[in-house]
């Protein structure tokens, strides 16, 4: 009596080539899914990549800029020629000064 073998059956060339058509449709969905995946895919992260770059960019400006603003305070508050220079270059005048305004005036009809 002789068993008959069940399982690894010989492909026919048409069942052949079916499989890998439906296997590389599958390779390709799956490959542009790892591409393009919303907030996953390659492409997502690179993005998110650079803006974090900018990010950080903009966050050691701001942390330079800060860093000048509060030196310009600690000179504000202990430097007084500081202080009136700061105070000219902004339109103020010292007790006793006065404007002369010598721009002229349009005339009117």
């Amino acid at each position: 009596m002789k068993r008959q073998r069940r399982g690894k059956e010989e492909l026919t060339p048409e069942q052949r080539r079916k499989f890998l058509r439906i296997v590389g449709v599958l390779f390709c969905v799956a490959f542009c899914w790892v591409l393009f995946a919303p907030g996953a895919g390659v492409v997502s992260l690179a993005y998110k990549k650079m803006e974090l770059h900018r990010t950080e960019d903009e966050f050691a400006r701001l942390r330079a800029d800060n860093e000048a603003l509060r030196t310009e305070i600690a000179k504000l508050r202990e430097d007084l020629k500081f202080l009136e220079k700061v105070a000219r270059e902004n339109g103020f005048l010292a007790k006793g000064e006065l404007v002369f305004d010598f721009a002229k005036q349009k005339k009117e009809d």
